[in-house]
């Protein structure tokens, strides 16, 4: 997850003459392995979360400020919490959410989240289209978030650069 380290602290782009627009990614520090385990404990955690939470950041908000289309990649216990939720909304629909998914983030700005499923790998969910229609961004997180920087985040129209099928 080295391409954290290559996102813009802040960055001011000035959108209409005069209006400057800021934004800023911030990376809170990675929690300790046990305490991540801990808010986990009842459910099964995937490896890949696990690594990024005691490894890269607890919490990440990637080319984030209000008004921004960035992403918000959850903490531990968020996480857990906005899973369980969806969970107990969408039990029925087996074309969108499945059990075993999780939520990691929500894209700011957009009614999407992101998703990492055992199954499927990397997703962008989204409560209005079928799980088919969901933009796939595989197994590796690393490919989206290059494009995710390189395009200054996401107005929910996502350029061809995000798809990795």
């Amino acid at each position: 997850m080295e391409i954290i380290d290559s996102y813009p602290r802040e960055v001011e782009y000035e959108i209409v003459k005069g209006h400057p627009y800021v934004a800023v990614t911030r990376i809170d520090p990675p929690l300790d392995r046990d305490e991540v385990e801990r808010v986990w404990s009842d459910r099964a955690l995937p490896g890949r979360l696990r690594e990024l939470w005691t490894t890269v950041a607890s919490r990440l908000y990637l080319l984030c400020s209000e008004g921004s289309h960035g992403l918000i990649i959850h903490d531990p216990r968020t996480s857990l919490t906005e899973t369980a939720e969806l969970a107990r909304d969408y039990w029925i629909e087996d074309d969108s959410y499945h059990h075993s998914d999780v939520i990691v983030g929500d894209f700011q700005g957009d009614d999407q989240r992101l998703i990492l499923s055992p199954e499927d790998g990397w997703l962008v969910y989204s409560a209005i289209e079928t799980r088919d229609s969901w933009l796939r961004l595989g197994d590796k997180l690393d490919d989206f978030l290059i494009a995710f920087r390189d395009a200054g985040g996401t107005d929910g129209d996502w350029p061809r650069s995000f798809f990795r099928n």
